[in-house]
């Protein structure tokens, strides 16, 4: 009996040793963002916290954000500062941890903001860089063969299954899978598509007012058509 009192104390110790272990810095993945009883997590969302006072963000491939961080460590509580960025009137976020994920809380404008960080190796890919590239309309009937060129800059080369050749800019909503097509011309029109990629293949599903119903699937290429 006294054997496994003395074991207890030591558990106890040492788990609190493994508590106090835990460190703000490294390389982390935004799981999930609840404002309120939304769930707003960004898409792809990153950080990397330095020991140096440093920290860069942004989501998949893009940095986005570079500044500064102060992090009151008995008080548990973190202060970022971006020189560049939109300034905050919020209290400091309270820093806390569930086994591995960190948890930042505090409040913004009346609602109570949640973010939960996984650790992470290796940058994350986001829409963006999953899209990126060329694309096959999967469609035999058409007299000239459907593509889309999304490229990295952003900008969009398209032509239909008529021939008609098109340009303009793509972009994918920071919180949702939804691809935004700007067509550029004698007016300016845009299509809004739900994303699903699967493997080499992209399949769209149209949700905004003049594509609304449409399906479109299309097979990643190597060559144009």
């Amino acid at each position: 009996m006294q054997r496994i009192l003395f074991i207890i104390p030591l558990f106890w110790v040492w788990g609190a040793q493994c508590i106090a272990a835990q460190e703000i810095t490294g390389f982390w993945l935004a799981q999930e963002v609840t404002v309120g009883e939304q769930v707003l997590t960004p898409v792809a969302k990153w950080t990397k916290i330095y020991p140096d006072g440093i920290f860069k963000s942004g989501n998949g491939w893009l940095q986005n954000s570079h500044g500064t961080y102060v992090f009151e460590k008995e008080k548990q509580l973190l202060t970022t500062h971006d020189p560049r960025g939109i300034a905050e009137n919020y209290a400091p976020f309270q820093v806390s941890f569930e086994q591995d994920r960190m948890i930042w809380q505090r409040e913004e404008d009346g609602l109570p903001v949640r973010v939960t960080w996984v650790p992470i190796q290796e940058l994350p890919q986001g829409p963006v860089e999953q899209l990126t590239g060329l694309w096959q309309l999967m469609e035999d009937d058409s007299p000239q063969t459907a593509f889309l060129f999304l490229r990295w800059d952003r900008e969009i080369r398209a032509r239909n299954k008529q021939g008609l050749r098109s340009r303009g800019y793509w972009q994918i909503h920071g919180h949702r899978s939804e691809l935004r097509l700007i067509w550029l011309g004698n007016e300016i029109n845009l299509d809004t598509w739900k994303v699903r990629l699967e493997d080499t293949f992209l399949y769209l599903e149209g949700i905004s007012e003049n594509n609304e119903g449409q399906t479109q699937v299309y097979r990643r290429s190597r060559t144009f058509p």
